[in-house]
This record gives C-alpha cells, structure tokens and sequence, in this order.
C-alpha cells in the first residue's frame, strides 16, 4: 500500500514541479499523522534524490502538558531519523490578542513566520506542509459558506512561493493507512475533535453527511479544487496582460478604470480588474470579498461625485472619466474612529458616542438602548459610524441567518426618507448596531468573550441617552 502512495505522491511532485534532486528542504513537522507521514515520505526519498532535510516544530503554548508531549515525540522522531530540528516557542494566546485575529490564525501566521526565517538559514528553497485532500475539501466548503469567488474554490495550492504541498493528491485515511503499515506512531491533537471551530464540524459534521450521498465526495471536492487551480493558472496570464497593459491607469498613487473600457470588457473580465484594483491599493488580498467588488460594480453604474468606502482606508469615487481607487491619507476627515483611546466622537452635531474597550469576565449584559456591548475580537475592521451603504447587512440569529439592510427597513417599514438618515455601527459591511434597533446576533458577549467594545450614546442638545 505505501508503496503505491509514494508513487502517487511522486507523479504530483512530477506534475507540479515542486521539488528537484539536490533540494535543500524545510519540514514543518507538528507531530501529528500528516506532518509525520509527510517526513517518512521525503526520508524515503532522501537518498535517491540527494535531498537535505531539515525541520520546525512550532510549539503554540496552548495545550500545556499535551504541547510539551507533541514536542517530545517530535523531538524524538527527528533524533531517530537523523533531522536537524529547531523547536520554536510563541505566545499564540497573546500574540492572537495583539493582532486581533483568532487563535487558529495567530497560529498559522507564526508557523508560517518561523518556516520562513528557518527556511532562510538553512538556504532551503522549499519548506514542505502536509495539506492533504481532506484539507483542501474543507477549505472549499468554508470559503464557499462564507462567500467566495472563483479563486476561493480553487481551494489550497500545490505550491505557493516556497511552500509546497506534495500529499494533496492523499486523502487522510490513505496516510492513516500508510503509517499503519509503517507502524509508525503520531500524536493527535484533541483541539481536532473541538467542533465550535468552523472547520472541525465541517470535518466531523458536514463532510461525513456528503459522503452518505457518495463515498467519494471529499475526493470529488477536492478534484474540483485542482480543475479551478488548472483553469486558473490557463487564465490568470490574460488577465495579468489585460490588467498592466490596457485599462489601469496610474497617476499620483490613484488607480482609474475608464468608463468606457470598463463596459467594453464582459463581467468576468470587469469583476477580475476591480478586484486586482482593490489589491492593489489595499496592499494585500485578506478580507477583500464579493460584496466588495459588487459595490464597485454598482459605484461604477452611478452618477459622477457617488463615493465608496473600501476595506483598509481605500476610497473609491465616480469621476467623469470613470472609477478612481486611491488611499485616504492619514490626515483626510473619516467616520472612523481610533477604538484603543477611548474616543469621544458626534455624528451631525447631535450625537455624542463614547467608544471603551474593557476586559471582560463574563457576567450579564445591561440591556440599554444607549449602551451596547459588543465581541471586540470579533470585528475585522476599524468599526465606524456612517450612514447605509450598497451592500450592508447583518446576521439575524445564532444560525447566522444573513440579512441585508435594505430588507431589514422595508420589512421593519422604515420611512425612505429615515433610512437615508439612520446611524448605524459598522464593521466594513457588517452593520454592528441599528442606533435604535438591534444589533447583529454575530457580535454578542459570550462565555468566549475576552474583550468588549463598550459603545454609549447620547443626545447631545438634550444631554439625555439616546
């Protein structure tokens, strides 16, 4: 059985050209089946193909005696088969919290850092991860219960930089079966079995009713992901000469997309530029969705003067010649508002809001129509007060029933010329608080809850709460 494994993993390595004899190689090895079979992989092949391996073991500081047990085992493995390792130590829970993202992305995030800066020292020119198929199906069903586009179903690359994935071809119950054989031991992570991690339930909960319908539903999953890789990598050069060569302009750090261009082009074509539009001028791709090209969209179809506000401080605006993107400067008048200084702050000379952040204990909520306590974790952007925008909306109920803005008035049969009025506390385009009304279900205290944002409003002209 392993033998034909590794001939598999052979034909993809050959397929995506991911490694060549004589390869310096980096190893992140966290103890666990996929990483461990992934190095008796590579040591089967370490002579034949004159690799030099080397490997990382990240220990997060989370899991206390079950962390320094996986570190044990890896520490051992790597002595058994002669690996150079380095053993890495980072904060995760503090590092989550300086950062504000999650403790599953803090983690990556340094993983990923430390691969990188041993991957360096040891001139290595590819660091290997044990991404399998399994992997990449429940990467595909997230993204595509969350909202993604066409990148987003092409679920995990085989190779992307210095990373390399040679096991996306293996399914998990394959490696399983491999290290059966090998009677090789690993270590399991008990965190795997949590399912209030998204990804967990989609693994323990979704996945396995798929396969009810067919055995071969994760496979198919991911084989779908590896078409959209292929037609991708057919399209991605078109675009690449489409997007540097004809239709964007550059001129004093702004971007234009010309009006008449733009409808020259077919909707996948005007979507693919918006898109590398905001990557560009936002500096990266995170947090960059649909909805936010489809506001594009919609801003180019109105009038000269209509503006957008785009993820990480970009504005877009209708002029005459077309769509303009270009960064607000640091001094440029914002609804924004900096949360850690416990700003006061009006909106139309009638509001006054406090904005705290406050350590949270647990404990019951005030219900107040004035104060309002939120998940502080929880928030991707800078929280703003505005007016409505083109595609706001806000989840309804623990299900994480959606609901946009516009719904939500004519259904609460709000006048048109109050919706236009309407304060709301947003999130990019997740609106936090209807001043008023209700706040969205998603940013609710909860046993989870480490920090809230604490928002109190007043009336200014009356000094009563609002």
């Amino acid at each position: 059985m392993w033998n034909k494994q590794w001939e598999r993993v052979d034909r993809f390595l050959k397929k995506w050209k991911l490694i060549e004899r004589g390869d310096h190689i980096l190893l992140g090895i966290s103890g666990g089946a996929d990483s461990v079979c992934l190095a008796r992989y590579f040591l089967a092949k370490k002579e034949s193909l004159a690799l030099n391996l080397y490997a990382v073991h990240v220990n997060h500081m989370l899991r206390g005696d079950e962390a320094k047990r996986d570190e044990e085992f890896v520490r051992e493995f790597c002595r058994q088969w002669n690996i150079p390792l380095h053993v890495e130590y980072r904060d995760i829970k503090k590092e989550s919290r300086e950062k504000k993202c999650s403790e599953e992305e803090a983690g990556r995030l340094a993983r990923y850092e430390c691969f990188t800066n041993y991957a360096r020292k040891h001139q290595c020119s590819k660091i290997a991860v044990a991404h399998h198929q399994n992997d990449v199906a429940e990467t595909i069903l997230f993204r595509m219960i969350r909202g993604t586009g066409v990148q987003g179903m092409a679920g995990i690359l085989p190779v992307n930089g210095e990373i390399i994935r040679p096991f996306l071809c293996l399914s998990r119950e394959e490696i399983i079966d491999v290290l059966k054989e090998l009677k090789q031991d690993y270590v399991d992570d008990s965190t795997n079995k949590c399912e209030e991690y998204s990804r967990n339930y989609i693994r323990h909960r979704i996945l396995p009713e798929m396969e009810h319908i067919n055995k071969k539903a994760t496979v198919h999953v991911s084989e779908l992901g590896m078409q959209m890789q292929e037609l991708l990598a057919y399209i991605a050069p078109k675009m690449d000469a489409l997007y540097k060569e004809k239709v964007v302009h550059r001129e004093n750090g702004e971007l234009l997309l010309e009006e008449q261009v733009f409808y020259e082009m077919d909707l996948f074509e005007q979507k693919e530029i918006l898109r590398r539009m905001l990557f560009e001028t936002c500096g990266h791709q995170k947090d960059i969705s649909l909805v936010h090209i489809e506001q594009l969209l919609t801003l180019m179809g109105n009038q000269e003067g209509k503006q957008q506000d785009c993820p990480y401080n970009v504005l877009a605006r209708k002029t005459g010649e077309g769509l303009v993107l270009t960064k607000k400067s640091k001094s440029a008048k914002s609804a924004e508002h900096t949360l850690e200084n416990s700003l006061e702050n009006a909106i139309e000379d009638s509001l006054e809001v406090e904005f705290s952040i406050l350590p949270w204990n647990g404990g019951k909520v005030a219900k107040r129509d004035c104060v309002k306590y939120f998940d502080y974790d929880k928030m991707k952007y800078k929280p703003c007060l505005r007016t409505r925008e083109s595609g706001d909306y806000f989840i309804m109920d623990k299900e994480g029933h959606h609901k946009s803005l516009a719904r939500y008035f004519i259904d609460a049969k709000v006048p048109s010329a109050d919706r236009e009025k309407q304060v709301l506390l947003a999130d990019g385009s997740h609106i936090m608080w209807i001043l008023g009304g209700r706040i969205s279900e998603f940013y609710k205290v909860s046993s989870d809850t480490k920090r809230v944002l604490k928002v109190s409003v007043q009336k200014r002209e009356e000094s009563k709460e609002f």
